[in-house]
């Protein structure tokens, strides 16, 4: 089964390079412009690509136009820059089914595409009448599950480097001036380089037990905890950092913090 896809814009090579990424057998789409947006009407679009003009304007007044004209049919999606989408209106968001970062990287492009013919293919099967309401429904259950890969790979290249760059410290210093360091210094730097270590270790048994706790493999178990502890401890990681960059930081927290976390 076929979709029928609109491609607005006013630019022939990005509409060209989209038009690369849909597949034939299941796509079969037109470009039309801005100003020929009759055309679009008349065309029988499933999914519409509104292209982001420089005028933001012609673009919401594109949506205001073939939302108001959709009757539930149609699935119109915006493909812009998030600084270009972020500028537009209210209604004009909520006529859009969806946003489309284009150009990107296009194996994300592909299974965005993927998602769309799958539900819409079910639907058309189904004619079940709530298109859009499921459509909506799993692009934001897939943005959720961007958002969570997004942050595990954050705190696995921010969290995991504050730690190491102790360890690379101290071990460095150790390399370097190995014959000038006094037996009580050496200690210290090993008793450092030992709490590096554990701190790495800690944070990849907590991103572990996070990776459980996004796929509902942990059950909720809250115990208590010291925040006051927890914030010493991250300033413990943050040391060697704060003295390199000659940074005054004061922990002005008061005693008896107690929360609730899970059970590891």
């Amino acid at each position: 089964m076929k979709l029928s896809v609109a491609l607005i814009g006013e630019d022939m090579i990005d509409l060209s390079l989209f038009g690369k990424l849909l597949d034939p057998s299941t796509f079969s789409y037109k470009t039309y412009s801005y100003s020929g947006l009759h055309d679009v009407e008349s065309g029988g679009a499933t999914i519409i690509f509104l292209f982001s003009p420089n005028d933001s304007k012609k673009l919401e007044g594109a949506v205001d136009y073939l939302g108001g004209k959709a009757e539930g049919k149609r699935f119109l999606v915006v493909v812009s820059s998030l600084a270009s989408f972020k500028l537009l209106g209210g209604r004009t968001k909520e006529l859009c089914s969806d946003h489309l970062v284009f150009p990107s990287d296009n194996t994300s492009v592909e299974k965005r595409l993927d998602l769309y013919r799958r539900v819409l293919t079910i639907q058309k099967l189904n004619s079940s009448g709530d298109e859009l309401t499921e459509i909506q429904n799993r692009i934001i259950e897939l943005e959720e599950q961007n958002v969570a890969k997004d942050k595990f790979f954050a705190i696995i290249a921010h969290d995991l480097k504050n730690p190491f760059t102790g360890f690379l410290g101290f071990s460095e210093y150790i390399a370097k001036y190995y014959d000038e360091i006094t037996k009580d210094d050496l200690g210290d730097f090993s008793l450092r380089m030992y709490e590096s270590a554990q701190h790495v270790y800690n944070l990849i048994e907590n991103l572990l037990a996070w990776s459980k706790l996004r796929t509902g493999n942990m059950e909720f178990e809250p115990v208590p905890f010291d925040m006051e502890e927890t914030i010493k401890r991250v300033l413990k990681l943050c040391e060697s950092m704060i003295l390199k960059k000659e940074i005054n930081l004061v922990n002005s927290t008061k005693g008896n913090l107690k929360y609730l976390q899970m059970q590891i």
